[in-house]
């Protein structure tokens, strides 16, 4: 028996000494390695040498508890498989499996352990277990065909983008999603590349399960097998719906107005090239219309942008109804806007497209409860006759746009080459005016307001003027229309209150107790013009609200704007005087007059002026005068110029009178002289 053990011993050596496998001897009581065979030695860099001064806690990457309770279970079970991370002489961690059985050996009980290097194994399990999460958790879809294109697996992601699941489509092909935006020349073209590159992509519309179309971003990729032969495909799908539409957006953004939805200057650019190379192909014609909106700024100024910003909207609308289909409503911005007319013979069709956008603008536009009345005066230049290139056509549409406001707004007019030294003319006119205040240009001359009861001087109008350089001294028809469309009559305006002003409070000083009249541009109010601003500088000069008649037009009054009504409200709540100028001329209101602090009108010098003569005029003055005292308001004649007129005026006790038979507007001090006058 003896022999026998010591010839089994033997074989145990032998084998354990030749054994591929890795092998340790481990003594379960304190963890020591007892012994390591050359496979074990060659796994981890030991000689064995070393290996027997180790432990299995120096080896092994688990706690000294967990490694316990492993030698532990190895006892008791008589054979424990586990997965364990060591590590070897060099530092390199390895992934082993380790059988471990218990062993007798010289009477000891030991731990007999077979260790083998998976870590190549484990690795790739690894990998594939994060392919397969990498899989399931992207965010883009991916669908795994068969060499046939029949699917064989989706993920998640792709459910969510397509709507169907992942056992609808399984056994399923691509063809579920085709959505017949693209022809068979396209998918031609995509399998020739896919064949020769074993790649592709680009961009696909795809259909959902519920039948909406969309865009994705795609990439089919071919797998081979090992023989290199294509296996199957792999297909990464990215929804760029998002991106469709921001591209789409830019894109809107770059040619259309975002408010109106019409062409932009660029766009219009670009059409209008395209119709003047096939104009000239063809030998037509093409029309350039340029439209600005009248009293649109008043409105913006009154209203405010929201309200200004739907009449926008509107207008835009009506114009279409105005043109064909093949013609182009050009937004350029603010309140200016451009028609383009492709493929016109004569010049008759862009005057009947003008007379429709006038009319059209001229009914009235309800807004938020606002009556809103514009207008539009139109510019018009044609391709060849007016210009041959876009600069030319612009300009000159640009300038038979300024002639119809010049003739008084709300009209159409063409383009004619006298235009161009007007225009030249108006711009440099504009640009002197920006510097006019600056530069002390800008005067005040006073026109005096005569008493016809005692023929005394009892007030006066404070008129603007310009001293101009090279022009020499303009009035108020020269440049105020020119300021008032260009905004500098706030400045201005605020200025000549201010200065009328100060100079009232001089001639008061002076022992002179007069009214001062004050000409008011809807252009002005509310903001630049306030009731608050007003008073403010009334008490800067000590002055009463009372003094001060401020002279505005008919149809100031009659403006359908709630900030301007509620001006006219807060005047009158101030103690301040309305006057209407130039009245009978326009849309008289009786019921106006009365709703709002009117207390003076004044009858239009051409009414004066012809009453002797022209038994009509006479009785329009004798009208006014009746209608207005009856409503308790005085009368100021304007324009008189002849004793005779006076008279006539007396008869029908009209109050008040200014105009060349008394005196011609005079500069400050040379009305301070008048007023030095004896008076009656």
């Amino acid at each position: 028996l003896t022999q026998a053990a010591k010839e089994g011993e033997g074989q145990c050596r032998r084998f354990f000494e030749s054994a591929q496998a890795a092998m340790l001897l481990i003594d379960p009581a304190d963890g020591r390695i007892v012994d390591a065979n050359p496979a074990a030695c060659g796994l981890y860099g030991y000689a064995r040498d070393e290996f027997i001064t180790l432990k299995i806690t120096d080896i092994n990457l688990s706690s000294q508890e967990e490694i316990g309770t492993e030698l532990a279970r190895s006892l008791a079970s008589g054979r424990e498989q586990t997965l364990q991370r060591h590590r070897r002489k060099d530092g390199e961690l390895r992934s082993v499996e380790v059988y471990a059985s218990p062993v007798r050996r010289d009477g000891h009980l030991l731990i007999y352990a077979i260790i083998h290097d998976v870590s190549e194994r484990v690795e790739a399990e690894y990998r594939l277990r994060e392919a397969a999460a990498v899989f399931e958790a992207s965010n883009e879809a991916i669908m795994i065909t068969d060499d046939a294109g029949v699917i064989r697996r989706v993920n998640q992601a792709f459910t969510r983008m397509t709507g169907y699941s992942a056992a609808e489509a399984i056994g399923q092909t691509p063809r579920i999603l085709k959505s017949d935006r693209h022809d068979e020349r396209f998918f031609a073209s995509m399998w020739e590349r896919l064949r020769a590159q074993g790649r592709w992509e680009g961009e696909v519309w795809n259909r959902r399960k519920n039948g909406e179309v969309f865009p994705v971003w795609q990439i089919i990729s071919a797998v081979p097998d090992a023989q290199g032969k294509v296996a199957g495909y792999v297909t990464l799908a990215i929804d760029i719906t998002q991106k469709k539409h921001d591209e789409d957006e830019i894109a809107f953004r770059a040619n259309y107005d975002p408010l109106t939805g019409l062409p932009n200057r660029n766009l219009l650019a670009e059409r209008l090239s395209q119709a003047l190379k096939q104009a000239r192909r063809e030998g037509s014609r093409v029309a350039v219309m340029f439209i600005d909106l009248d009293f649109f700024k008043q409105v913006n100024d009154t209203l405010g942008h929201a309200v200004g910003d739907r009449l926008l909207q509107l207008v835009a609308e009506r114009m279409r109804l105005c043109v064909r289909e093949t013609d182009t409503i050009a937004r350029l911005g603010g309140d200016e806007f451009v028609v383009l007319l492709m493929d016109i013979e004569e010049t008759a069709p862009a005057g009947n497209v003008a007379e429709k956008i006038i009319a059209q603008m001229n009914e009235p536009f309800d807004i938020e409860g606002n009556e809103i009345h514009i207008g539009a005066s139109i510019g018009i230049t044609f391709f060849p006759d007016d210009g041959r290139d876009i600069d030319a056509l612009f300009r000159n549409a640009d300038l038979a746009m300024y002639r119809a406001k010049a003739l008084g707004r709300n009209n159409a007019q063409f383009f004619e080459p006298a235009l161009t030294t007007a225009a030249v003319d108006r711009r440099m006119l504009e640009n002197d005016l920006r510097g006019a205040l600056t530069r002390r240009e800008i005067h005040l001359h006073f026109l005096p307001l005569v008493d016809l009861a005692s023929n005394r001087i009892i007030g006066a109008e404070a008129l603007l003027r310009w001293q101009h350089p090279q022009r020499g001294l303009l009035e108020p028809a020269k440049f105020v229309p020119l300021a008032e469309e260009t905004g500098l009559i706030r400045e201005i305006g605020a200025w000549a209150f201010d200065e009328a002003c100060r100079q009232l409070s001089a001639w008061e000083a002076a022992g002179h107790s007069l009214m001062l009249a004050i000409n008011v541009s809807i252009r002005q109010l509310p903001e630049a013009l306030s009731v608050q601003h007003i008073l403010a500088v009334l008490a800067k000069y000590g002055l009463s609200p009372r003094q001060i008649v401020l002279e505005i037009t008919e149809r100031t009054l009659l403006a359908e704007m709630p900030a301007v009504q509620q001006w006219f409200a807060a005047a009158g709540e101030a103690g301040l005087h309305l006057a209407i100028d130039d009245f009978g001329t326009g849309y008289s209101s009786l019921a106006y007059l009365k709703r709002f602090p009117v207390r003076h009108v004044k009858i239009d010098k051409t009414f004066v002026h012809d009453m002797e003569s022209d038994a009509g005029q006479r009785a329009l003055v004798e009208a006014i005068l009746a209608m207005a005292h009856s409503l308790g308001l005085s009368v100021v004649a304007e324009g008189v110029e002849a004793p005779s007129q006076v008279n006539l005026l007396r008869e029908h006790a009209c109050e008040l009178a200014q105009g060349f038979l008394y005196s011609q507007p005079l500069p400050a001090e040379e009305f301070a002289t008048l007023l030095k006058r004896p008076q009656p």
